[in-house]
C-alpha cells in the first residue's frame, strides 16, 4: 500500500484504531522494564518505521 493511499484511507476512516501500532506499542510496554516511551513518542517512531518499510516495498 502506498503512503498516499494510506493517507487517504486514514482521512476517510477518521480516528479508527491502528492495530499494527497497538501491537507495536503493546510489545514495547510488555518487553521493557522501565523508561517506556509515551504513546505519542512511540507513534512518532512507528510512523518513521512504517514509512521506511513503505519505501522499501515500493522499490
Amino acid at each position: 500500500m502506498t503512503s498516499f493511499k494510506r493517507i487517504f484511507e486514514s482521512l476517510r476512516r477518521g480516528m479508527q484504531v491502528d492495530s499494527s501500532f497497538e501491537t507495536y506499542y503493546g510489545s514495547l510496554i510488555r518487553n521493557s522494564d522501565s523508561g517506556n516511551p509515551t504513546a505519542s513518542e512511540a507513534r512518532r517512531d512507528f510512523a518513521t518505521l512504517r514509512s521506511q518499510v513503505d519505501r522499501s516495498l515500493i522499490f
